[in-house]
């Protein structure tokens, strides 16, 4: 009994880690594309155009309305703050499902509008 509390303390965390595969680093603009690059690195080819649209659409979502048409270097500046911080520590899996999300809730925006 003693030997399988050993082995699961050692393999929890292997697990975890493990299957979280990398995440995005986003402390700063270096960081955050190194980081997106190594997250794209392992998805298959054929999966990398549907991961980068879903990526900017939860990189999009990030940003707060009043920067949509930002001009003034400061608000560009707050907007891709906001970004960063947005997709910090984010792994594929959490990309993909936060972009899911985001489609589902538009999706249910523009249903109750047309039926309105």
């Amino acid at each position: 009994m003693k030997g399988c509390a050993v082995i699961l303390l050692i393999m929890i965390p292997l697990w975890l880690t493990g299957c979280a595969g990398p995440r995005i680093d986003g402390t700063t603009e270096a960081s955050l594309v190194k980081t997106i690059d190594q997250v794209r690195s392992v998805l298959p080819e054929d999966q990398l155009g549907d991961f980068d649209l879903a990526l900017m659409l939860v990189a999009f979502s990030q940003i707060d309305g009043r920067y949509v048409e930002a001009t003034r270097p400061e608000d560009i500046a707050e907007a891709a703050e906001q970004v960063r911080a947005g997709l910090d520590g984010l792994s594929t899996s959490q990309i993909w499902r936060q972009a899911a999300a985001i489609k589902a809730r538009e999706q249910k925006r523009v249903r109750s509008e047309w039926h309105h």
